[in-house]
């Protein structure tokens, strides 16, 4: 009887130890000395290719299966042109870019293959009085077939563009003059669905005197190029940060925020799911303060709320509600001062502090399914929190949060698995210090259902890390 139950508890252990198992490879060091931006863009079969780029040219490099180069492909880009974002499915990568001729933007997309042979270069779209493009400002449909670009002028009047990816063709361009609307104060986010329906929000009289008409604006622009107005009432209440994302099984915009009494703390969740012709369901979700004090480890008498909070991700659920992921972040921007030469230029330096998180998943009518805590403390300085934050990788059972232990060299990797019943489970998947390196999870990309890739940089070396479950 006692050996009958050795066995059976060394069979579960077994079988425990296979379903949690991780494959952790790390590449050898590849220099980087003269490059200015490096991102991986996909895996193809077995060739994972990186983009890289130095002050005068472009390439793409191909690694094979266990990490090692095997060819580089250098791209005939123009110095002149500015790339602003990558486009990566599993047959092409198209890069986006544009150049200034004759005080116009000129933006275009080149398509590479999966060996970084040039398919096409098509224009996206042309934008007049020189703007700037700035990679937030170009938005991409979750099927990668829409792309949506916008310019700004002086005055907050905007230029928008839709253009088709797959068909290489501009659908739609329109300039906005938003007489009542004030980009700079008020602009919330602008999505595009698959069928090329755009959402453009704006947060209206978001303040305290004004808070009894706080609502969002919706401008809805249809794939023909039509533009209509409709309204997300928020009365009574302030935002403190929101996210919007597009729902494509329920066809629905849905919003999850957080929200306060001021712009100081926040006290609670809100939820918010429409189809814009219809009133949208609207709930507001209270923290308790046994909650908030876990999220903040605060300790005083009073708490008024929950400060430093962003909301990082929205996950949506197949019956229409949310899993909302927020983190708290800090800045701390300070001057250095040579105290032997004063009048020396100060350097200016900046700690970042990224703390716990919490997880929340919100059903369709808006009620809380459950609300987690999760521990995590990232310090660092003078490296825009590179290293910091979390990636989030999706499977079809649960989604696991993978993270920096510290911000050091050598650290251990841990995730946070995360089922939708709302069980949470914490493991150590590296403890080994003998790769030395410390993971850009912001970075990263999963290649599919088992298997995520990222990056790590060391002076003017940088790592390929290869995590497979």
């Amino acid at each position: 009887m006692l050996i009958k139950q050795i066995f059976c508890f060394l069979v579960v252990s077994l079988v425990t130890l296979v379903v949690n198992a991780q494959d952790i490879k790390v590449s050898e060091a590849i220099d980087i000395s003269r490059e200015v931006d490096y991102r991986l863009i996909e895996q193809y079969k077995d060739t994972l290719l990186m983009y890289r780029r130095t002050r005068t040219t472009y390439a793409v490099e191909a690694f094979d299966t266990s990490l090692t180069s095997v060819w580089k492909k250098e791209l005939d880009f123009d110095r002149q042109i500015r790339p602003i974002m990558l486009v990566s499915t599993k047959k092409d990568f198209t890069i986006i870019y544009y150049y200034y001729q004759k005080g116009n933007a000129i933006v275009r997309a080149r398509k590479f293959n999966s060996r970084a042979n040039m398919i096409s270069d098509a224009e996206v779209t042309v934008f007049s009085n020189r703007p700037t493009i700035r990679p937030y400002q170009v938005v991409l449909s979750d099927n990668k077939k829409y792309l949506n670009i916008y310019t700004v002028n002086f005055e907050g009047d905007m230029q928008l563009a839709l253009y088709n990816i797959h068909t290489e063709d501009q659908v739609w361009k329109k300039n906005l003059a938003l007489i009542e609307d004030n980009y700079y104060k008020e602009y919330q986010e602008l999505l595009v669905n698959n069928k090329g329906e755009t959402f453009l929000i704006f947060d209206k009289n978001n303040i305290r005197r004004k808070r009894e008409n706080h609502h969002y604006l919706v401008y809805f622009i249809n794939k023909s190029g039509q533009k209509q107005a409709y309204t997300i009432p928020f009365n009574d209440y302030l935002s403190y940060d929101v996210k919007f994302t597009y729902d494509e099984l329920n066809n629905q915009l849905i919003a999850g925020g957080l929200y306060g009494e001021n712009s100081y703390h926040a006290q609670g969740l809100f939820y918010a799911r429409t189809r814009l012709k219809k009133p949208a369901i609207l709930n507001v979700i209270p923290f308790e303060e046994e909650f908030m004090r876990s999220l903040t480890g605060e300790k005083r008498k009073k708490l008024e709320g929950v400060h430093n909070f962003v909301i990082q991700e929205l996950i949506l659920r197949r019956d229409g509600g949310v899993i909302v992921i927020g983190e708290q972040h800090f800045k701390y921007e300070y001057q250095s001062v040579n105290m032997f030469f004063p009048d020396d230029v100060q350097n200016q330096q900046a700690d970042y502090l990224y703390e716990n998180m919490f997880v929340a998943s919100v059903h369709p009518n808006g009620e809380i399914h459950w609300k987690k805590t999760l521990f995590k403390s990232q310090s660092s300085e003078n490296d825009n929190a590179k290293n910091s934050s979390f990636f989030s990788f999706k499977t079809k059972s649960n989604i696991r949060l993978l993270y920096n232990d510290k911000i050091r060299w050598g650290t251990g990797i841990y995730e946070y698995i995360i089922t939708g019943k709302g069980d949470i489970e914490r493991n150590n998947i590296r403890k080994d210090t003998k790769h030395g390196v410390l993971t850009e999870f912001m970075k990263g990309i999963q290649v599919n259902g088992n298997q995520f890739l990222g990056t790590s940089e060391r002076g003017t070396k940088l790592k390929i890390v290869r995590i497979t479950y």
